[in-house]
């Protein structure tokens, strides 16, 4: 912008002095000619000669005049357009003061709003600072009544616990517990400790093995105090599972009783007999027999069926013939005794006339358990959960079926070759 104004400048300078030169020249004064007076024909050419000179000289000068009418035209001309440019130039710089006076104005403003955006700025950044403190102490209010009320659940939580441990206290009653040598009382309330085993369902081999175990770890942990096993209800069972539990009441440095509260069948009778020493409550009911198995069903080979027979018959020497030997007879009377207090071979008596026959020590008066004593639930006496508890859920060689009518069955699945000391009963099946 500035070279544009210099060169305009210049310009003005060139042109004003070029028409001062021309002023100058056309208004030099111009040099008058005498004339002189006519003389002779040669002077009189010369003259006209003159005359001539002068009229070209007026020409020139009438040219020189139009010419600079039209210079001076031009110069008026020249001399707008400068005047125009330099107003145009002021009219720029105005308004480039204009503008600059704005753009400084702008930047007052800008820096005005600046400023104020800086203290807006400051003003949030403290209200922000008051706002996170306003947080943090509600954020620690809401942790501190978290914490109290967390403090309080787990007061009430223990006071509840408290409530139901004392609860679930009354349930119980806790004896001394005791382990007496001789644990029948003289007033023949025999006292079971916590050493005790139940033998109620069916004798199998599963249940064998955990008896059996049971026994083992009862021995390990006292090798001298009682271990009782408790029969409810038992309709008998499998020889080789019978033998094992009678094998282990043998080998047993602490003595092993059975007490028969309910009844004791068969394979259990045997158990009764056997024992080093057996109790029963007055009603309980021993029934011995001769072992059984369905042979026609099981096998359908004669020659092996003849053989079972067989099997069938030693196992009952091996048995019976304990048992006829306690009871101070034979084999052959124990057998013949058998038919004649029953056709059917099930020989069965309460407590007292099975202690005449030695089949039991004691008839007692009571039980006593020395041990915790839980307040009954009546839901966990029901007849399903006792039917599940003779069978053992856990037993698969024993379950439950139904037969034609709907009725509920026992099942047991004979391992090859097993024979069983078991009650007849219509609704215990062999197969």
């Amino acid at each position: 912008m500035i070279k544009y104004f210099l060169r305009i400048n210049l310009i003005l300078l060139l042109i004003i002095f070029t028409y001062d030169i021309e002023a100058k020249t056309i208004n030099k004064p111009k040099k008058q000619i005498k004339l002189k007076p006519k003389q002779n024909e040669k002077d009189k050419s010369k003259s006209k000669s003159d005359i001539d000179i002068s009229r070209k000289i007026e020409e020139k000068q009438k040219l020189l005049q139009l010419k600079t009418l039209e210079f001076e035209e031009e110069l008026s001309e020249l001399r707008r357009k400068i005047e125009k440019l330099r107003m145009k130039k002021e009219y720029e710089q105005a308004k480039m003061e204009a503008d600059l006076l704005e753009f400084q104005k702008q930047r007052i403003n800008a820096k005005k709003d600046t400023e104020e955006l800086r203290l807006k700025i400051e003003q949030l950044k403290a209200k922000l600072e008051k706002s996170q403190q306003e947080l943090q102490l509600a954020t620690f209010e809401i942790e501190k009544k978290l914490k109290l009320s967390a403090l309080n659940a787990e007061k009430a939580k223990a006071n509840l616990e408290r409530i139901n441990s004392e609860n679930e206290l009354n349930k119980y009653i806790t004896v001394k517990k005791t382990y007496p040598d001789n644990p029948l009382k003289k007033d023949g309330t025999l006292i079971i400790s916590d050493r005790n085993i139940k033998l109620n369902g069916v004798v199998t081999m599963v249940k064998a093995r955990y008896i059996v175990d049971r026994i083992n770890f009862f021995n390990n942990k006292n090798s001298k105090k009682p271990i009782f096993l408790v029969i409810d209800l038992n309709m008998g069972g499998s020889v080789w599972a019978g033998a094992l539990i009678l094998n282990a009441m043998k080998s047993s440095k602490a003595p092993v009783y059975v007490v028969v509260k309910s009844m004791a069948a068969s394979m259990a009778a045997i158990i009764t007999t056997l024992a080093k020493k057996s109790f029963a409550l007055p009603e309980a009911q021993i029934m011995h027999h001769q072992p059984i198995i369905d042979v026609q069903n099981y096998v359908a080979n004669t020659t092996e069926q003849e053989y079972i027979l067989k099997q069938n018959k030693k196992w009952a020497k091996r048995f019976l013939g304990k048992v006829a030997k306690k009871m101070g007879i034979s084999l052959d009377k124990f057998i013949k005794e058998m038919y004649k207090n029953s056709p059917n071979g099930n020989w069965l008596e309460f407590a007292d006339q099975a202690k005449k026959l030695k089949w039991v020590d004691h008839v007692i008066k009571g039980v006593e358990y020395n041990d915790i004593s839980k307040l009954p639930n009546k839901l966990d006496y029901t007849r399903s959960k006792f039917i599940k508890e003779l069978v053992d859920a856990e037993d698969e060689q024993v379950h439950l079926s139904k037969d034609n009518k709907g009725r509920t069955l026992m099942y047991i699945d004979p391992l090859p070759g097993e024979i069983f000391f078991i009650k007849k009963h219509p609704k215990i099946v062999i197969r």
